[in-house]
C-alpha cells in the first residue's frame, strides 16, 4: 500500500509540472497569459488552497481549457495562496513566485511520502521531498 501511495505523488506531481509546462509554452507560443486553476466539483471543498479534485489549465482571454485533470480526491493537495490559481504571464513566466503546492497521502503514516513543487522568487520551478521548500 505505501508503494501505491508513492506511485500516487509522483504521477500527480509529474502531471502537475506537466501541466504547469503546457501552460507556460502555450502563453509563450501565443502570446497570451494563461493558468493554472483548481477544480472546485468534488464534495466539502471549503478551502481555496485545497487541490484534492484536480486542476485545469486555461487560457486567460477566452477561458478555453487547455488540459483537465481530475483527481478522486485520494491525496492532499495544498497550494500555498488562496487564489486558487497559478497565472502564467504572456511571455510563459508563472506569476506566482514563492508559491508552492504540497502533495502528500492523508494517512499519517505515509507523511514521509510527501513532495512539494516551489516556485522561486525568479519563477523557476522545482520539486523536493517533504512537506516545504528550501
Amino acid at each position: 500500500e505505501a508503494l501505491a501511495q508513492r506511485v500516487r505523488v509522483d504521477t500527480t506531481r509529474e502531471r502537475w509540472l506537466s501541466d504547469l509546462d503546457l501552460a507556460r509554452s502555450w502563453s509563450a507560443r501565443h502570446g497570451v497569459a494563461s493558468a493554472l486553476t483548481r477544480r472546485t466539483d468534488c464534495a466539502s471543498l471549503t478551502d481555496t488552497r485545497d487541490w484534492r479534485c484536480g486542476w485545469r489549465v486555461l487560457s486567460a482571454d477566452t477561458a478555453d481549457v487547455l488540459s483537465d485533470t481530475p483527481l478522486s480526491g485520494e491525496l492532499s493537495l495544498q497550494y500555498s495562496t488562496t487564489t486558487g490559481e497559478l497565472k502564467i504571464a504572456a511571455s510563459g513566466d508563472p506569476m506566482s513566485a514563492g508559491a508552492s503546492l504540497r502533495i502528500k497521502p492523508w494517512r499519517i503514516e505515509w507523511a514521509s511520502l510527501a513532495s512539494t513543487i516551489c516556485l522561486n522568487i525568479a519563477g523557476r520551478v522545482h520539486w523536493q521531498t517533504g512537506e516545504g521548500c528550501t
